[in-house]
């Protein structure tokens, strides 16, 4: 796989060294957060500027490879409106907990498996209106059938109603396996998928 960015490669983290993938980053109180793939695990590592340095928070995972069913990968932050943040991941099962205030830790009996059917990878959450969406990837990586589902509900943590695909292949435009997308509101626009 992929072999770490130069700030990700040891002495930096020291218990990963290869398959760095689909980071994320949060801010509050002025630090910020990177969430980050490393040999299988999620890692967070800490700035004071968006752009860094960084460096790893804990000094080994936040979560492990093995210590859930699927994957420990594909990090994704959402942040409510009251401040509460909260971590979603995983690969073949979603999952989601609330972060401590610090943002580096979590109570591991809040974890929820809301693995919806068609699920692979590329966790992704937003809030309109006061509904909840949350997005992934179905289908393999590899596969020109890699796309985007969505479904709907009304808390951070679900229950979902799945909804259907809204980012999919399109032979036609040479658009192939359009898979773990993003979210970002443009003000005075509407939400785009991109």
């Amino acid at each position: 796989g992929p072999q770490l960015p130069s700030f990700w490669q040891r002495p930096d983290v020291s218990w990963a060294d290869s398959r760095a993938w689909a980071p994320t980053i949060a801010e509050k109180d002025g630090k910020y957060y990177f969430y980050f793939c490393a040999d299988a695990n999620i890692g967070v590592a800490v700035s004071d500027s968006p752009t860094g340095p960084f460096k790893d928070a804990l000094g080994q995972p936040l979560l492990k490879a093995g210590q859930l069913s699927g994957q420990m990968i594909d990090p994704a932050v959402f942040t409510d409106d009251d401040g509460q943040s909260y971590l979603y991941w995983g690969n073949g099962h979603a999952y989601v907990v609330p972060l401590n205030g610090d943002m580096v830790s979590f109570d591991p009996s809040k974890i929820t498996d809301i693995t919806p059917s068609g699920y692979n990878e590329g966790t992704f959450v937003v809030k309109r209106k006061g509904t909840y969406y949350f997005m992934w990837s179905e289908n393999d990586t590899r596969d020109e059938n890699y796309r985007v589902a969505y479904a709907t509900g009304s808390s951070p943590t679900g229950p979902w109603t799945k909804r259907g695909v809204i980012l999919e292949k399109d032979l036609s435009l040479g658009i192939k396996g359009p898979g773990h997308h993003s979210v970002r509101r443009n003000r005075g626009r509407p939400l785009c998928a991109r």
